[in-house]
């Protein structure tokens, strides 16, 4: 089982929530860390619970302004609570363990999933002296010998570079291979922060660069890889829809995408975004890739979860 890990921006939210209501997710249970009251995240809730899709839900997010959201917004608050209420079983809430985790006990039960992201945290776990549904672990062996539960393996993925030009100077690298391993090494499932990263902003800019990062199975069958397909013009931030072009162009004919393994509806649409010349701004194309790589690692899992 695949849980990919994402903060809960707006685009972020809308890749999850079309993916949900096109049946893409088989295989994938999202975990989103919710960092803005936005009704995006309450559309998107309500799209896991119509279409009965798992999905968790972490209480104690531990990036953006959501929790004081809710705090200071009635209105937004009862809708919130409205939603979770009728997800019933779909929805499984996470808890980040830290030192505040201790005053939320209360609000603790069997069904709930832990997120155990570094070593220091480990005593927190063993001083809550609690069953947990699962939790998620970095790939580390002392980590590993100290959570008892079933564990999930957590690790970013996604190499960050400071500026997107700077892709271009490495277009094409190894991403991961734990889709093929996990089971082997005794994890129930694998996470990441799909082609994200664990970096957080709360607000962009205009780049010098656009880049669109697709993950894809290339000659080896036992790990994906990512390219980075990137602008030429960089000089400045001006002309995004040509920059945006650049990129596109180097996407279509990239000679991978013909395999039927790495087809998906969003390199479907990125064609048709090619073809009929239209720039949809830098949103919808951080959705489309977050969108191709799940219904890719969907596809992936089917195939090859009766070989491993």
């Amino acid at each position: 089982m695949y849980y990919p890990y994402l903060r809960g921006r707006q685009y972020e939210l809308i890749g999850l929530r079309e993916s949900c209501e096109k049946g893409l997710l088989e295989n994938i249970i999202p975990v989103i860390e919710p960092v803005k009251a936005s009704s995006t995240l309450l559309s998107t809730i309500n799209a896991f619970s119509k279409n009965n899709k798992q999905l968790i839900l972490i209480k104690n997010p531990a990036v953006g302004s959501f929790l004081k959201e809710l705090e200071y917004d009635v209105e937004y608050k009862a809708k919130y609570l409205e939603e979770l209420k009728k997800c019933g079983n779909s929805i499984t809430y996470g808890y980040i363990l830290n030192s505040a985790i201790k005053t939320q006990m209360q609000t603790l039960d069997s069904s709930a999933a832990a997120f155990c992201f570094s070593m220091d945290n480990v005593h927190i776990y063993d001083e809550l002296k609690m069953h947990f549904s699962k939790v998620f672990v970095p790939d580390s062996s002392s980590i590993k010998r100290r959570v008892k539960d079933s564990k999930v393996l957590f690790e970013d993925r996604f190499i960050s570079k400071n500026r997107n030009a700077d892709y271009a100077d490495e277009p094409d690298m190894f991403f991961s291979n734990d889709l093929f391993y996990y089971k082997g090494e005794n994890f129930v499932g694998f996470s990441d922060f799909s082609v994200v990263g664990n970096e957080f902003a709360e607000s962009g800019f205009a780049p010098f660069a656009v880049a669109i990062h697709l993950v894809y199975m290339g000659e080896s069958e036992d790990e994906l890889r990512i390219h980075h397909f990137v602008s030429k013009s960089n000089e400045d931030t001006n002309n995004p829809q040509r920059k945006f072009y650049e990129a596109l162009s180097e996407l279509i004919n990239f000679q991978y995408f013909q395999n039927e393994i790495n087809k998906t509806f969003a390199l479907e649409q990125f064609k048709k975004l090619y073809d009929n010349g239209i720039y949809p701004g830098l949103g919808t194309v951080k959705k489309l890739s977050i969108m191709h790589h799940l219904e890719l690692i969907s596809k992936c899992l089917s195939k090859y979860k009766e070989q491993r």
